[in-house]
């Protein structure tokens, strides 16, 4: 499944036309977390943490916290994600015997 972030919209950082497109919300992720802390000096917690949903949103400055939440919203995360999300593999062990 391909998703895409937007920096101007998803994340509505007004001005910047990043736009990030991959396969699995880890990856897509990653790149954003990297490309906020470098261009937009933003302290965003690691991608994996984010999509893992394993952040303390009360220690986040309200910036951070902003777009934290609409970087999960954009990738469509619930709360709790688990491991097939962040790698975009199932490691769930019923199906990868499925898979032989």
């Amino acid at each position: 499944m391909a998703m895409q972030v937007t920096c101007d919209e998803d994340l509505r950082i007004a001005g910047c036309d990043l736009v990030v497109e991959g396969e699995a919300p880890g990856d897509v992720a990653e790149r954003v977390v990297r490309h906020l802390r470098e261009e937009h000096d933003i302290d965003m917690p690691d991608a994996e943490s984010i999509v893992a949903g394993d952040f303390d949103e009360e220690v986040l400055d309200k910036e951070v916290r902003t777009v934290t939440r609409r970087l999960r919203e954009a990738l469509a995360l619930p709360e709790g994600e688990d491991e097939t999300l962040a790698t975009g593999e199932d490691t769930d062990p019923a199906s990868m015997l499925r898979r032989r």
